[in-house]
């Protein structure tokens, strides 16, 4: 069911996308008049999903898979100077996890979506053009999440996932500021690549790269 929800938010984007790779990033420039420096981030849950019928969902991959997504997004993300830590399921998980992160991640992902205006969103991209945009109205969440910055020493929450459709690569990265309970960063990136440890690799560091270039 996860994986279908997935698909089912992702959809827009890759009709959109057609057949070509790009690149969509909007960031908030009340973060950058704020001269605020995106340091310490957690991140939640990331997760890898194929676009496969429910009976041919091969777990075991999907989830090697995962495990190879992980280890770029600490390495990619330590390569960039973040201070990223990774907070999902394991056996000694607390109901904390559940209750606040979970949570804070589902809120993340939905809000993008269905708080989004024609302002925020143009479906002409040029091949191989980089668009960039400020948000006119960023995406809000919650102010229930404000208590995390204290708990976990920082404000800047994050989600990343790659979705494999097709021939087709897609990488969603989202960065949220718990303090002001607003979407800081949204990247939408489509490469016409069959699953590869080392596209995925590139992907991943690719856009921490470019989120350490957006906010110095």
């Amino acid at each position: 069911m996860r994986r279908i929800v997935f698909f089912l938010l992702l959809l827009p984007i890759l009709l959109s996308s057609c057949s070509r790779n790009w690149i969509s990033i909007e960031r908030n420039e009340q973060l950058l008049n704020q001269d605020r420096e995106i340091k310490k981030i957690i991140c939640i849950d990331p997760r890898f999903y194929f676009e496969e019928d429910e009976l041919n969902f091969d777990l075991e991959k999907n989830q090697k898979i995962t495990q190879t997504v992980r280890k770029n997004i600490l390495k990619s993300s330590k390569s960039n100077n973040f201070d990223l830590s990774i907070f999902d399921f394991k056996e000694n998980t607390t109901t904390n996890f559940y209750n606040d992160l979970l949570t804070l991640k589902k809120q993340m992902v939905s809000v993008n979506f269905n708080q989004a205006t024609p302002l925020n969103f143009n479906k002409q991209t040029t091949v191989g053009e980089i668009e960039k945009k400020i948000f006119v109205y960023p995406p809000k969440i919650s102010f229930d999440f404000v208590k995390l910055s204290e708990e976990y020493g920082t404000p800047y929450f994050s989600y990343m996932g790659i979705y494999a459709q097709k021939r087709k690569l897609i990488l969603y990265h989202l960065v949220i500021d718990t303090d002001n309970s607003e979407t800081v960063y949204r990247e939408f990136k489509v490469v016409n690549s069959r699953v590869s440890k080392i596209t995925i690799a590139q992907m991943i560091y690719d856009s921490y790269a470019m989120l350490k270039s957006e906010f110095k």
